[in-house]
C-alpha cells in the first residue's frame, strides 16, 4: 500500500509539473523567439514514473541557418531599398541632369539662329544658371544620402554594442544557472533572439563554447563576443574620405578597421550602397567638371556682343579650394605634409576614378586606380628636370626637399613635405571632388556671351579655287588677341603661289601697302606646301583650308570687330552636345549609361532581396515547425497529462481506501 501511495504521489507530481510546462508553452505561443519545452519521463523500478528533466526543443543547425539567412536578407534588403532611392533620384524629371542639358541646348539653338537677339541671350544665361543649379541640387541630394548612411552606421553601431553586451551578459547568466543544475531556458531563448537581431545588423559565425556559452565572430574572424566579453564598434573619420564615416572594432584593447566585405547584414548593405553612391557622385562631379571646363574654354575662344574676347561662364575648376580638396593624406602617415593639391590640366582625359598614391621607396612611388586596381609605378613614368617640363606620363621629384609632382591622366598631383617623404605614406586622390557642388555661373550679362569668332575670314573676290576655310582659336590669351584690343596682331593674308604641288605664303599685313612674310619661331612662312585639311598653326589660332586651291587665291584674316551676327562660336558650343566629352561619349550618353547601370543594379538587388527573403522564410518555417509551439499538440498533451493526473489522484485514493480497510479489519 505504501508503494501504491508513493507511486501515486510521484505520478501526481510528475503530471502536475508536465501540465505546468504545457501551460508555459501555451502562454508563450505568441512570444517571439520562444522555444517549446517538453518533459522527459523516466521509470523507477517498483516506484512508478518520475519526471527527471525538461528539454528545450531546438536545433542548432536550424537556428544557425536562420541567423545566416537573416544576415543575407538584411544586407540585400538594405542595399536594394537604398538603390531604389538612388535610381529614382537620378532618373526623376525634376532632378535628371540630362533633361536640364536638353533645355540648355534648346536655348542655345535659339541663339544659333539669331545671335544678336537680347531675349535669346538672356534665355541662354537663364538656362545656364538653371543647369548649374541642377548640378548643385543633385550634389545636395547625393550628400544627403551620404549623411543618411553615416547616421544609420552610427545607429547600427550603437545597436550592435547593446546587443553584443547583452549576449555576453546572458552567456554569463546561463552558465551560472547551468552550474547550479537549473538550466534557464528563457534566458537561452532571449540570447537566441538577441543573436538574431544582431545578425540583422552584421553577418555572424556563432560558435558554441562549452556546454552553454556562445562566441560570436564576424565573417573575417574578428571576435564580437567571446564568453562574457564583448567587443565595441565605433565610428570614426574615413581614411580615404574625411567626409564619410568608417567603422572600427575594439576587443580587449585591440582596435582594427571594418570593411564592407567582412560585415554583411544591414551594415554591410549600407557600405555596399555607399560604394554605388560614391560611383554616382564621381560621375556627376566629372560631368560638372568637364561641362564647366569645356564651356569655359569655348566661351574664352569667342567674341561677345561688344567685340570683346569672351570671359569664363563658370567658376574656375582649379580654384584653390577645389584643388586642395582633391587630395587627402592618410591619417596613418608618418611624414609631415606642408601643402598638397591636384590641378586639372585636361578635364577630358579624366577617367572619373579615385586614386591612391603610395610612397614605396626612398625615391619611388606608385599610383593605384581605386576602381580597377590598375597600378602605375614611378619607374614606368619619365622623370623631368623641372615642373615646367611636365607632360602627361611624367613626374618631377626633389626627394631631399620633399617635393613631388606627378602628371597623369589629365591632372597634376602636387605634394610638398617638410622633409623627405616617409615610406608607406599614402595619399587619397579624387580629381573631380566637389565639382558639382562648386559649379557656379559667374557670367550673368547676356551681352557678354561670346557667340562670334574673333577672327574674320575675308576671301578675295577673284578667288577661283574651291577652298573652304575654318579658324580655331587655340590660345585666347595670346598677344594676337590682346595687344592691342579689338585687333588681330598681326592681321595675316594667306596667298597661294603658281606652283606644283601648290604652295602658299603667309604675310603679316599690319601695313597693307607693305606685306612682309610672317615668321613663326624665327622662320618665315613662305613656300609652304599645301595639304588639304591640314591645320596651319599660328600664334593663338589655327587655319584649316580644305579643297582645291588656284594660283593667286588669297584669304585675309583680321579681328572680327563688329561681327555681332557671326555665330561660329555658338555653333561650336552647340556641337558639344553630341561630341565625346567623358568616357569617350557625350555628357548625356554618359548620364544615360549611369542611369542604366544604376537601374540594372537596382533590379538585380531587388531580385536578390526577394530571393533571400524566400530563403529566410523557409528556414524560419523549418525552425518554427520544430521549436515553435503547436497548439493542437499542446491541447492533446493537456488532455493526456490531465487524465494521467486524475488517474494518479485515483491511485492515491485507492491506496487510502485499502489502508482504511486494513485498519477496520484490526
Amino acid at each position: 500500500m505504501s508503494n501504491l501511495l508513493h507511486i501515486g504521489s510521484q505520478s501526481l507530481a510528475s503530471n502536475s509539473y508536465a501540465l505546468n510546462i504545457v501551460g508555459q508553452n501555451i502562454a508563450n505561443v505568441n512570444t517571439p523567439g520562444y522555444s517549446q519545452q517538453s518533459v522527459n519521463f523516466s521509470s523507477q523500478a517498483a516506484f512508478g514514473g518520475s519526471s527527471t528533466s525538461v528539454e528545450r526543443i531546438t536545433s542548432e543547425y536550424l537556428t544557425q541557418q536562420v541567423w545566416s539567412d537573416q544576415a543575407v536578407y538584411s544586407q540585400a534588403d538594405s542595399y536594394a531599398s537604398k538603390m531604389a532611392g538612388l535610381d529614382n533620384l537620378l532618373a526623376a524629371d525634376g532632378s535628371n541632369l540630362s533633361k536640364a542639358m536638353d533645355r540648355y541646348f534648346s536655348a542655345l539653338q535659339n541663339v544659333v539662329d539669331d545671335p544678336t537677339s537680347a531675349p535669346n541671350r538672356e534665355l541662354m544665361v537663364a538656362e545656364l544658371e538653371s543647369l548649374a543649379n541642377s548640378f548643385n541640387d543633385m550634389d545636395r541630394q547625393l550628400q544627403d544620402q551620404q549623411a543618411m548612411i553615416d547616421s544609420q552606421l552610427s545607429s547600427s553601431a550603437e545597436q550592435v554594442n547593446q546587443l553584443a553586451e547583452g549576449i555576453a551578459s546572458l552567456n554569463s547568466a546561463i552558465q551560472q544557472a547551468d552550474a547550479l543544475g537549473k538550466p534557464d531556458f528563457e534566458l537561452q531563448d532571449q540570447r537566441d533572439q538577441m543573436i538574431g537581431e544582431l545578425a540583422q545588423q552584421m553577418d555572424l559565425n556563432v560558435v558554441e563554447q562549452g556546454s552553454s556559452g556562445y562566441s560570436l565572430y564576424l565573417d573575417n574572424g574578428q571576435p564580437l563576443v567571446v564568453g562574457s566579453h564583448a567587443a565595441t564598434i565605433s565610428t570614426t573619420m574615413s581614411d580615404s574620405n574625411p567626409t564619410q564615416t568608417a567603422l572600427q572594432i575594439n576587443f580587449n584593447g585591440q582596435q582594427s578597421d571594418l570593411n564592407g566585405g567582412s560585415i554583411g547584414g544591414k551594415v554591410g548593405g549600407l557600405l555596399e550602397y555607399r560604394e554605388s553612391l560614391n560611383t554616382a557622385q564621381n560621375e556627376v562631379d566629372l560631368m560638372a567638371l568637364t561641362f564647366a571646363d569645356s564651356m569655359n574654354q569655348q566661351q574664352l575662344a569667342g567674341m561677345d556682343l561688344n567685340s570683346e574676347m569672351g570671359s569664363a561662364l563658370f567658376s574656375d575648376i582649379n580654384s584653390h579650394a577645389l584643388m586642395s580638396g582633391r587630395i587627402n593624406a592618410s591619417l596613418d602617415n608618418n611624414g609631415s605634409l606642408n601643402r598638397s593639391w591636384v590641378e586639372i590640366t585636361d578635364a577630358n582625359a579624366l577617367t572619373g576614378a579615385e586614386y591612391t598614391l603610395d610612397i614605396t621607396g626612398s625615391e619611388a612611388f606608385s599610383l593605384t586606380d581605386a576602381s580597377s586596381g590598375q597600378q602605375i609605378k614611378s619607374s614606368a613614368l619619365s622623370q623631368v628636370a623641372s615642373v615646367a617640363d611636365l607632360t602627361d606620363g611624367s613626374y618631377y621629384a626633389d626627394w631631399d626637399s620633399g617635393e613631388l609632382v606627378v602628371a597623369v591622366e589629365g591632372m597634376q598631383i602636387h605634394l610638398e613635405a617638410s622633409s623627405r617623404f616617409m615610406l608607406s605614406d599614402s595619399f587619397n586622390i579624387d580629381p573631380a571632388h566637389d565639382a558639382a557642388a562648386a559649379m557656379e555661373l559667374i557670367l550673368t550679362d547676356g551681352s557678354k556671351l561670346a557667340l562670334a569668332s574673333p577672327v574674320r575670314i575675308s576671301p578675295a573676290a577673284d578667288n577661283s579655287g574651291t577652298l573652304s576655310v575654318t579658324v580655331t582659336v587655340t590660345d585666347p590669351l595670346a598677344t594676337t588677341f590682346t595687344s592691342p584690343p579689338h585687333a588681330l596682331s598681326p592681321p595675316v593674308d594667306v596667298v597661294f603661289s603658281n606652283s606644283e604641288p601648290p604652295t602658299y605664303n603667309i604675310y603679316d599685313v599690319s601695313d597693307p601697302s607693305n606685306p612682309v612674310p610672317l615668321e613663326l619661331n624665327g622662320s618665315p612662312l613662305t613656300d609652304q606646301v599645301y595639304s588639304s585639311g591640314e591645320a596651319i598653326q599660328l600664334n593663338g589660332f589655327s587655319i584649316r583650308l580644305t579643297g582645291q586651291a588656284s594660283p593667286g587665291d588669297r584669304f585675309s584674316f583680321s579681328y572680327n570687330d563688329g561681327g555681332v551676327s557671326d555665330n561660329r562660336n555658338v555653333l561650336a558650343l552647340s556641337a558639344m552636345q553630341s561630341e565625346s566629352q567623358m568616357h569617350g561619349v557625350s555628357w548625356q550618353s554618359a548620364y544615360a549609361s549611369m542611369i542604366e547601370r544604376v537601374g540594372t543594379d537596382t533590379q538585380s538587388a531587388q531580385l536578390h532581396s526577394q530571393a533571400s527573403l524566400s530563403v529566410l522564410k523557409s528556414s524560419e518555417e523549418a525552425k518554427a515547425s520544430l521549436s515553435g509551439v503547436n497548439l493542437d499538440e499542446e491541447a492533446a498533451k493537456l488532455v493526456q497529462y490531465q487524465q494521467a493526473y486524475q488517474a494518479s489522484a485515483q491511485l492515491i485514493s485507492t491506496s487510502q481506501t485499502l489502508f482504511q480497510t486494513l485498519l477496520d479489519a484490526v
